[in-house]
C-alpha cells in the first residue's frame, strides 16, 4: 500500500502555550479544519521559523522537482529525456534520488 502525504498547501502557524515552536499545518479538505502536519522546535526562533518555512512547502518543492524532471533537459542531472517520456530516471540523478526519498514510507 502506498501512502500519500497530506495535500498542501500547507502553512506555518504558531503553537499554543510554546512561542518557541511551530506548528506546519494543512486543511482538512472536506471539513476545513487545520490539521498538525509536524511540529517544529530548534535551538533558536529563527531556526525553527526556517525548518517550519522548508517544511510547509514541501508539497510545492517537489511537484516543482517532478515537474523539472519531465523538461527535455534535466534541470538536476543534464541528462537528454528527448527518448525517455516519462522524463529523467537516472539512477545518479540527484533529483530522482531526492523524490525517491520524500516518498520513502
Amino acid at each position: 500500500m502506498t501512502h500519500q502525504p497530506t495535500p498542501g498547501p500547507w502553512y506555518v502557524g504558531r503553537q499554543r502555550g510554546n512561542p518557541e515552536a511551530r506548528d506546519v499545518c494543512a486543511l482538512e479538505s472536506e471539513t476545513g479544519v487545520a490539521i498538525i502536519v509536524a511540529s517544529v522546535g530548534g535551538w533558536s526562533t529563527g531556526e525553527t521559523d526556517a525548518n517550519a518555512h522548508l517544511i510547509a512547502a514541501a508539497p510545492e518543492l517537489l511537484a516543482a522537482l517532478q515537474a523539472g524532471l519531465r523538461a527535455k533537459t534535466c534541470p538536476c542531472c543534464g541528462r537528454d529525456n528527448s527518448a525517455y517520456p516519462d522524463g529523467c530516471t537516472s539512477d545518479d540523478c540527484p533529483g530522482v534520488a531526492a523524490i525517491a526519498k520524500a516518498q520513502e514510507t
